[in-house]
């Protein structure tokens, strides 16, 4: 009989388990920090990004099918600026290195563009989750898409006798992305919580850069590899239910 009543007792605990803490859906925002080649601003590296720290908003969400394992989800985006005066002055002095007969005198006209890095992650994957008290401790490592809206650039100079161009046009939105991320989640009552993050994302795109050379042949064309990387730092508060 007392083993019965064990087994009932047990069975009992963990369905209560189950129904405070087997889902739960948050939001949350902070830092997007590039890191690598996301993070560079060396013109001759090929890969460099020239993005900036920025925000980013995520939302998340787990259903834990046993006590430490279950399925997690995000749907996070972010927006990274780039570094506009860095990368003018490096592509200016590219220019002169490349094409040498190009002269670019004081009073050289320069119209220079860039606009903003825009990516949106969707993805699922396994959650591990260790309980201590009021405290979550959560490891997740997640796959999907990354759709990747790159800013529009291009600089343009002019000076009395000749006109250089050069753009950058990306050829790839969607791609295959990952993250691998930790969080800790404070329950604040029943159904409710604080967390605290840290993801890390990676994704890639392409790109094709132009160089328009008036008066020099057809146009230069060169094809690369645009790594996106950030680390996703921040704080929300979420739901249990």
């Amino acid at each position: 009989m007392k083993k019965i009543l064990l087994i009932i007792f047990t069975l009992l605990s963990f369905y209560g388990f189950s129904q405070h803490y087997e889902n739960f859906m948050s939001i949350s925002m902070g830092g997007a920090v590039p890191f690598g080649d996301f993070a560079s601003t060396d013109i001759d590296n090929t890969s460099a990004g020239y993005a900036q720290t920025s925000l980013f908003l995520s939302f998340d969400g787990a259903h834990l099918f046993l006590p430490y394992i279950g399925i997690g989800g995000t749907m996070t985006y972010a927006n990274n600026t780039v570094d506009q005066i860095s990368l003018r002055t490096d592509i200016i002095a590219k220019i002169k290195e490349q094409y040498p007969d190009f002269v670019i005198p004081e009073d050289t006209y320069i119209s220079f563009d860039a606009g903003v890095w825009n990516h949106v992650n969707v993805m699922v994957g396994p959650q591990f989750t260790l309980p201590a008290d009021r405290l979550n401790f959560d490891l997740r490592a997640l796959g999907g898409l990354s759709f990747i809206f790159p800013p529009e650039m291009q600089i343009y100079l002019a000076n009395e006798d000749e006109e250089f161009r050069k753009y950058f046009t990306y050829q790839t939105k969607v791609s295959f992305g990952y993250l691998f991320g930790a969080a800790i989640r404070y329950n604040t009552s029943n159904n409710m919580m604080i967390r605290l993050m840290a993801d890390y994302t990676y994704a890639k795109t392409t790109y094709t850069v132009t160089d328009e050379y008036v008066g020099a042949g057809s146009p230069d064309l060169g094809e690369y590899e645009q790594p996106v990387g950030t680390w996703n730092i921040g704080i929300g508060i979420g739901y249990y239910f």
